[in-house]
Formats: structure tokens, C-alpha cells, sequence
């Protein structure tokens, strides 16, 4: 009580001089015991995991070097997960998600909500708006899927712990029976 716990770390550059040495952090969010959002009989954690591995084969086969906060079902910390970034001195920090809904919400309007959306922080050091509307506009345009308003939240600490843009995609809303059949393995 009354104490604050500080972090330390020593960060060596070798890329200079070393061509592409562009670095992206893919961060499946969730994990064991942190199951995420539970719908359509889809467990968010296992989609994370499954969208954030096809995701890094993609970059590598683009030249981009990935580095993935998890690679089974585990559960870094936040800190860690931003840490990782700011270590990498990563190009970007991609946090997977797929939403959901409250659950006292009515079955009617459930079969409303469908889509996509990306979470940016527009008070970080690097702020990433221009990477959340091109990451929303992909994926939409890619899923086919309805596209939702951007989401300004600086109060989240994946958002406001990276030193490098960093944005957390909402590929899907799980509870929407369209979006669970797309995203469904």
C-alpha cells in the first residue's frame, strides 16, 4: 500500500543499417484463464489466437518481421503486451479482438449490432488514427462486414502504454449470427 512498482528496461536498435527492418506486434487479445467475449458457441480468445496466426503468415509473406504476444493459450499481461512494442521499437502494435454485446440487451436488438471497428488513441505519443481508418477500411472491405464509427479511447492502457501506433481491431460482433458464421473456423 502507498508503493508504486516502476519498470526498467535497456533497449538495443541492431536494425540500423539492416534493410525492412520493419517490425509489427500482433497481440491476440484474451487468453487462459480470460476466455473474452463467449457467443454463438465461439470463444473469443480461440478467434484472436486463430485471426492473429494467419494474420502474422500474411506480414512475413508481405517482409514485414512479426513478433506475436502469444502463440497459445496464455495470458501475458497488459503491460507486457504494450511492453513488447516499446521494446521492438515496433513500425505498430495491432491488438485482435472480436466484440460483444451487454448481455441484458434484448435477442431483437443483438441481431442489430454487426460489424467492425478499430480503437485508437488520439492523446498517445503516436497517435494512430490514420492506422485505425485504413485497418477499418480493409477489413470491412475484405469481411464484407458493416462498418462502425471509429473509437477515440484513450483510457485504455493498451492504447496509452505503447511508445508506437497501436490500434485494438474489432474484427466481428460475435453475438451477430452473420458475423459469427464468417468468423467461425
Amino acid at each position: 500500500k502507498g508503493t508504486t512498482d516502476f519498470r526498467t528496461y535497456l533497449v538495443l536498435d541492431f536494425s540500423k543499417g539492416i534493410k525492412g527492418g520493419k517490425t509489427i506486434v500482433l497481440d491476440p487479445g484474451h487468453g487462459s484463464p480470460d476466455p473474452g467475449a463467449v457467443s454463438n458457441f465461439l470463444c473469443e480468445k480461440d478467434l484472436n489466437l486463430d485471426i492473429s496466426l494467419q494474420t502474422e503468415e500474411l506480414f512475413r509473406h508481405k517482409g514485414y518481421d512479426v513478433y506475436m504476444t502469444r502463440k497459445d493459450d496464455t495470458e501475458p499481461s497488459l503491460f507486457d503486451r504494450a511492453d513488447a512494442a516499446n521494446i521492438l521499437n515496433a513500425a505498430v502494435f495491432i491488438s485482435v479482438h472480436n466484440n460483444s454485446m451487454p448481455l441484458d440487451m434484448s435477442e431483437a436488438a443483438r441481431k442489430l449490432y454487426r460489424g467492425t471497428t478499430v480503437l485508437y488513441n488520439g492523446t498517445a505519443l503516436k497517435p494512430a488514427k490514420e492506422l485505425a481508418i485504413i485497418m477499418c477500411d480493409e477489413l470491412v472491405s475484405t469481411l464484407r462486414t458493416h462498418k462502425y464509427p471509429l473509437q477515440d479511447r484513450p483510457g485504455l492502457l493498451l492504447l496509452n502504454s505503447t511508445w508506437v501506433p497501436a490500434v485494438i481491431a474489432e474484427v466481428s460482433m460475435m453475438p451477430h449470427p452473420q458475423d459469427a458464421k464468417m468468423i467461425s473456423p
